[in-house]
């Protein structure tokens, strides 16, 4: 369901204009949603990946910031096809925060628990006896 979620509300915000309040309202709510729907299913789990995402994608950011600021020119921060010119801190916002807060959080935690739920599945049909 999470998936779902995910996957309806990255179709419309990728319907809207690039960077437009619009687009990142759409997919930030949808990252958010599916990310509430997916902690109905293993709620400790889904706590230690927002946890471990969070480690994860906040150092990016910070690295995304440093190379706006050092014109990197690197996939850190060039700038996706149809963004608008924008200063520093709002382009910033759109191509490294909004992005790794977001949509990148929520792929974390719903394919994470995706693969744990598929490992646990695995896990429990290995351990059972084969029927006589």
């Amino acid at each position: 369901m999470a998936i779902a979620v995910l996957a309806s509300f990255l179709a419309l915000g990728f319907s809207r204009p690039t960077a437009s309040a619009s687009q990142f309202l759409a997919i930030g709510v949808g990252s958010w949603a599916a990310i509430a729907v997916a902690r109905q299913g293993w709620p400790p789990l889904v706590g230690t990946l927002l946890r471990y995402g969070l480690l994860a994608r906040l150092p990016v950011t910070v690295v995304i910031l440093l190379g706006i600021l050092g014109d990197w020119r690197t996939h850190y921060d060039t700038p996706p096809p149809g963004l608008p010119e924008l200063g520093v801190f709002a382009r910033w916002l759109a191509i490294g925060v909004i992005p790794q807060l977001t949509l990148w959080m929520a792929i974390t935690v719903v394919l994470g628990q995706l693969v744990a739920l598929s490992v646990a599945a695995l896990g429990r049909k290995i351990r059972q006896p084969a029927e006589a």
